[in-house]
């Protein structure tokens, strides 16, 4: 007996074998084994294609191989197509949702050693923090899959505009920590910046004004960080938008500038929820605790422009000297 579980799975043709239904399942006399199989896609409208996904197939055999043999074979080929999928150069991957599970792990780490420096202050901000991420991971795989081909061709699409995430390293109160008093900002006018940019679909807009944000952050650079990393991680994907057309170009693949905005402008979405937990944390790095700033990466010191050159000059919290 075989159970059809996967959205995608391999059947047996049945058009050459009599078969009728009988309470829901299907039986089958097989007379002998098709050599085509072919995948079975619910949903689909194809003559033979009349086996729902939670169907089962009964089959009596008038051949010397047995059910279990079946059901082997079929599970191993399935597995085969799992692996290995389509045969084509590169290999597929889930970068955005790894650089999710990467920060859901790492916050989860966090959590536990700020909990206890903060007396328990911290804990709600992580919850939510972490639970918003967890909220994110069905979006993330979504886009991962509508980048596969990039992938298959040698195309590292959304895995060099994600940059690894930096391992968890217990930070004791600094002295240094914070350098100023925050900067009291305008959240919304933030969005509407990059809003504004967005609908240009001009990547250099998209950045030029990414940039200007960034500067207005960099006034007060013990605060604001994980806006500062949204707003960062914008401008990344922005500058990678014309890089990642070039070698779609070379490989005879569409401009994937469409699915690159579309990140952009989920990023632009996670921003006052970015902001929101900005709030929370002020009263804490006003202590000298410098949470959810020194476990965000940098995304703009790799990337070397001119007009970077001023928040370079400062290091990963820009404003420090």
């Amino acid at each position: 007996m075989v159970v059809l579980r996967n959205k995608f799975f391999i059947y047996l043709n049945l058009k050459n074998h009599k078969h009728e239904r009988k309470g829901g399942k299907i039986i089958v006399t097989v007379k002998k084994i098709d050599s085509k199989l072919r995948r079975y896609s619910p949903g689909s409208n194809k003559k033979n294609n009349d086996i729902s996904k939670k169907e089962l197939i009964s089959v009596s055999q008038k051949w010397p191989v047995s059910c279990k043999s079946i059901n082997m074979i079929i599970r191993f080929i399935s597995l085969i197509f799992l692996i290995l999928g389509p045969l084509e150069k590169g290999q597929a991957k889930s970068c955005f949702t790894k650089h999710i599970k990467e920060s859901i792990k790492i916050n989860q780490e966090s959590s536990k050693f700020y909990k206890e420096l903060t007396d328990g202050e911290s804990d709600q901000i992580y919850k939510r923090l972490i639970a918003g991420e967890k909220a994110s991971l069905k979006i993330a795989q979504s886009i991962d899959k509508q980048v596969q081909l990039y992938h298959q061709h040698g195309i590292d699409l959304l895995c060099q505009e994600f940059k690894d995430m930096i391992p968890f390293e217990p930070s004791l109160k600094d002295s240094q920590f914070p350098d100023v008093a925050p900067l009291p900002l305008k959240y919304f006018s933030f969005y509407k910046q990059i809003n504004k940019a967005i609908k240009t679909n001009d990547e250099n807009i998209i950045r030029s004004e990414a940039l200007k944000i960034l500067n207005e952050l960099h006034k007060s650079p013990s605060y604001h960080c994980f806006s500062r990393h949204i707003i960062e991680s914008i401008y990344r994907f922005a500058y990678y938008i014309p890089i990642r057309k070039k070698q779609s170009e070379d490989k005879n693949l569409n401009d994937p500038k469409k699915i690159l905005i579309k990140v952009i402008k989920l990023q632009l979405l996670a921003l006052p929820f970015a902001q929101h937990i900005d709030r929370l944390t002020i009263p804490i790095q006003k202590q000298g605790i410098s949470m959810l700033c020194h476990e965000l990466p940098n995304l703009i010191e790799d990337i070397h422009l001119e007009e970077l050159n001023i928040l370079k000059k400062h290091g990963k919290n820009y404003g420090k000297n």
